[in-house]
This record gives C-alpha cells, sequence and structure tokens, in this order.
C-alpha cells in the first residue's frame, strides 16, 4: 500500500497512524526515472480492512501522487478481480487476517543513473552516516559498482531476506564507508 501525503495527513490528524520516521530524497524508479526529491513519511496503519479480510500493522510510505495505491502483494494474500465494464474490485482473501509486522533497515534503496543509491534514510542516527544520493557500491559479497541497470533491476533483492547486511557507500565527496545495519 503507498498512501499518498493528502490521505496520510487526514489519518494523522485522526491519529490513526504512527510515524516511524521522515526523510528528504525518492524512493520510486517509474518509466521516466527516479521521483522527484521530496519529504516522505514512512508510517505503520494498525489495521486496514479489504472485503473479508484485516490487514495489521500495515508499514508503508507516502508518496507524491494524488492517490493512494493497492500495490500487487495483495495477491499474496488473495485473489483478486478487477471488473472494469461495471467498475468493481473483488478480493478472496485465503485467510482472515495477516500481520504485516516487520523489522526494517533504516534506509531504503532506489536506483539513479543506473546506478543503486540511497533514497530514503528513516532512522535519525544513520542520517549522521548516509544521505539520498549515495551510490552503494557493496551489499555483504555482491560487488555492485560495475552492474548495469538491467543486472540491478532483475538480480534477487539484496535486502528481502536479510536481517543484518554490511554496506559499503560511497557519498557526494567521494568518501567511501562501510557500515553493518541491522533490521529494527
Amino acid at each position: 500500500y503507498d498512501m499518498c501525503k493528502k490521505n496520510y495527513s487526514t489519518l494523522k490528524e485522526r491519529n490513526v497512524t504512527h510515524e516511524l520516521g521522515n526523510s528528504i530524497g525518492a524512493s520510486s524508479l517509474g518509466m521516466f526515472g527516479t521521483t522527484k526529491e521530496s519529504v516522505q513519511y514512512r508510517v505503520q496503519i494498525p489495521t486496514i480492512k479489504i472485503v473479508n479480510h484485516e490487514f495489521k500493522n500495515v508499514i508503508t510510505t507516502t508518496g507524491n501522487d494524488d492517490n493512494s495505491r493497492i500495490g500487487s502483494d495483495i495477491l499474496k494474500y488473495g485473489d483478486m478481480t478487477l471488473d472494469f465494464r461495471n467498475k468493481k474490485f473483488y478480493f478472496n482473501p485465503f485467510e482472515k487476517q495477516s500481520d504485516l509486522d516487520e523489522k526494517l533497515f533504516g534506509f531504503t534503496p532506489t536506483i539513479a543513473e543506473n546506478k543503486l543509491i540511497v533514497g530514503m534514510v528513516w532512522n535519525e542516527d544513520l542520517k549522521e552516516h548516509m544521505s539520498y544520493g549515495d551510490e552503494i557500491l557493496k551489499v555483504n559479497d555482491t560487488d555492485l559498482a560495475y552492474l548495469d541497470l538491467c543486472h540491478l533491476l532483475t538480480m534477487p533483492s539484496l535486502f528481502k531476506n536479510e536481517s543484518t547486511i554490511n554496506i559499503t557507500f560511497k557519498n557526494e565527496n567521494d568518501e567511501v564507508n562501510t557500515m553493518t545495519l541491522h533490521r529494527e
């Protein structure tokens, strides 16, 4: 679920969401390249109910779009039917409820100028060490410095199944740093 800032503002006023962090940067990549740098929020929503299914502890980030969006990951939790002719949406969940609570790294990577970069830094302590645009050179034993864009987009995620990563990155002053990060 990607939440538009308008919806976030409304839910924040009603104390429905819990802000986990904010960052200035960009985190999504589309047909026309990386989105523009802006302030974004990482938030947790206690419950989202879709048809007869409750998604608990939904962690999402805001986006610059005018509308919130449900992504294709919903298909992990049930079958979906879009009836365009009648403008209807059907969702047949596999179970009654899913707890999506997860531990996350303190940053979000993205791709810009054919390189894997730091897109958003959510953790306040981590902001002292890395910034939006820092080039990610290596994650654990995978050297990324010379991979082309096609490989970066099609290779398995270096972050998804890891609870700890060793990351090497280069900042705007060409200083190279290595850190060990844990999901929190």
